[in-house]
């Protein structure tokens, strides 16, 4: 018998499952290491709003002339299919020298990034769904105390529906500010998380009765057992694992298995 303990596949799958949960020991599993740098700071980010009324939809040299009043976190916005204007401008800590920084925006619907010359950058997307897109990147490598100036176009058209995405809208439905940050990514601890779901979905999603699916929850497994919050060190291990498992093509990740035949004749035997 081994002694080696019995690993049970459901436990540990729910235990991998959990390295990545928001609700669930997210203060010390990898998502509380995606950033290393965050402020929600007034100091650093100031914006406005413009409520369109009506429901109406303006063109972007309308919304620049429009009056503005100040807005803040927490604030709501709608009713559905309503659009809100914001003027945003930032200014990234001295001390971020040499980092990339990124603008996080949820208003738990869909936005646009637009220059103050009126280009469309980007699409933003505030949910906690697979879907899930709030980070605009300001710069690849700050020189500190850099300044930003933009437009966000609040969309309240999305998720409107009471129950799922399928069901009748509600037409009074109002959207919070949820998140408004600067922040520094963890390079390595995204990496890692995409590698993450791959290996795991593998796991699961892989007949269980495969090698591959057992390899992959092995994987998972080690790559939990390495993490070490706060410790950067830990990641790049993580990472070597994550590497080591995705490198392998399909057919080289299996075992060979040979038949040999074997005829054995009794010439001396007496039958």
């Amino acid at each position: 018998m081994s002694s080696y303990p019995r690993v049970t596949r459901s436990i540990t799958v729910e235990r991998c499952e959990k390295f990545l949960s928001k609700e669930f020991f997210s203060d010390i599993n990898l998502y509380s290491q995606l950033y290393e740098k965050c402020t929600k700071s007034e100091e650093y980010i100031k914006f406005s709003v413009y409520n369109v009324p009506d429901l109406k939809r303006i063109t972007f040299e309308e919304a620049v002339k429009a009056k503005y009043k100040p807005a803040k976190r927490g604030d709501s916005f709608g009713p559905s299919w309503s659009t809100h204007w914001f003027h945003v401008n930032v200014r990234v800590p001295d001390d971020w020298i040499g980092e990339e920084v990124q603008f996080l925006w949820d208003s738990r619907s869909e936005a646009m990034v637009w220059t103050t010359d009126g280009t469309p950058l980007q699409g933003l997307t505030g949910t906690d769904g697979d879907d899930r897109r709030v980070d605009y990147v300001l710069t690849r490598s700050s020189k500190g105390g850099d300044k930003f100036e933009f437009y966000i176009e609040m969309a309240c058209m999305f998720g409107n529906a009471i129950g799922s995405s399928i069901d009748p809208p509600d037409p009074n439905r109002y959207f919070t500010l949820h998140q408004v940050e600067l922040a520094v990514p963890n390079q390595g601890a995204w990496q890692l998380m995409y590698d993450f779901q791959v290996i795991l979905e593998m796991a699961k999603e892989v007949p269980h009765d495969t090698m591959r699916s057992a390899q992959a929850l092995n994987a998972a497994n080690k790559i939990v057992n390495t993490f070490q919050p706060g410790d950067n060190n830990s990641i790049q291990e993580a990472l070597k694992i994550s590497n080591e498992f995705l490198k392998h093509k399909n057919g080289s990740t299996q075992y060979t298995l040979t038949a040999v035949g074997h005829c054995h004749i009794d010439t001396a035997w007496l039958w």
